[in-house]
């Protein structure tokens, strides 16, 4: 049996940690429904190839999330290994790029300004009343 579940990854700075775990707790509804897979650096085991199974996982995506925040932004590893890979990919059609504005940064002004983010109006969750 086809699997036709999304498969979602979840690009994050660790300093945002509690945030990507609250968006995860949100998405296992439809994790549970069978809807989506999700994605990110945690779920790799102990003596896995951390390069190849997340370049996998990102090669495999259909919705590439990117919790943005300035610790995100500031990281060489996440801006060459996620940022560049998932919006070639976007580009190409293969997936669809989703910031998402964890934390007010400067994020317009780089290759992510050119995507609509979420949510909506790209207030950073942090400053929502109700995250």
């Amino acid at each position: 049996m086809p699997d036709n579940k999304v498969n979602v990854f979840i690009a994050f700075s660790p300093a945002d940690t509690a945030l990507k775990d609250e968006l995860e707790e949100h998405l296992t509804i439809l994790q549970r429904q069978g809807v989506i897979n999700v994605w990110h650096n945690q779920k790799i085991e102990a003596g896995q190839d951390f390069g190849e199974i997340q370049a996998q996982a990102l090669q495999n995506a259909q919705i590439i999330l990117l919790l943005i925040s300035s610790d995100f932004l500031a990281s060489d590893n996440a801006y060459e290994n996620e940022v560049l890979k998932a919006l070639e990919r976007h580009k190409q059609g293969q997936a669809r790029v989703i910031p998402v504005i964890l934390r007010d940064c400067i994020w317009k002004t780089g290759a992510l300004g050119q995507l609509a983010p979420l949510p909506q109006g790209a207030i950073p969750v942090t400053e929502w009343d109700n995250p």
